[in-house]
């Protein structure tokens, strides 16, 4: 029986025993399997506020991402790295940008990769995207990049 022809929990049940050590070790990949999944248990019906969903999910990561930090430790590296840190991200995007045009690469593609690549990969470029109104599958394309 193809695995569609299933329902959503026995199609995920296979998720319900290592769950919880998943969720500990906070691996992406884990992440990715456990969208893929739930992604193939819809039927490739697309939810109509899955976009919202996953811009609300990624402005909480980050926040909470955010609450970890030691403002007394964050405050000390911010004032040992902060030039270091400023320097290489404005080379990196300059070097990105360059070579985009040298490349002859879309804009806004060059965008998405050079600011993932100086400064934090796919939040970077998740981040983004919206904000320079980048087609989904260019979004795509420079997350999997």
């Amino acid at each position: 029986m193809p695995l569609r022809q299933y329902s959503l929990a026995a199609q995920c049940g296979f998720l319900i025993v290592p769950l919880p050590l998943l969720i500990f070790l906070g691996n992406p990949a884990i992440g990715l399997l456990v969208g893929s999944a739930l992604s193939l248990s819809f039927n490739g019906k697309i939810i109509p506020i899955s976009g919202q969903l996953g811009k609300l999910a990624l402005q909480t990561a980050i926040i909470l991402l955010g609450l970890k930090l030691d403002a007394e430790r964050l405050i000390q590296i911010s004032a040992d790295y902060s030039l270091l840190v400023t320097a290489y991200v404005l080379i990196t995007l300059a070097v990105g940008l360059l070579m985009g045009k040298m490349l002859y690469n879309n804009p806004v593609s060059s965008q998405l990769i050079s600011s993932g690549t100086a400064i934090c990969g796919g939040t970077t470029i998740a981040s983004l995207a919206p904000i320079i109104n980048a087609r989904p599958e260019l979004t795509a394309v420079a997350l999997t990049l």
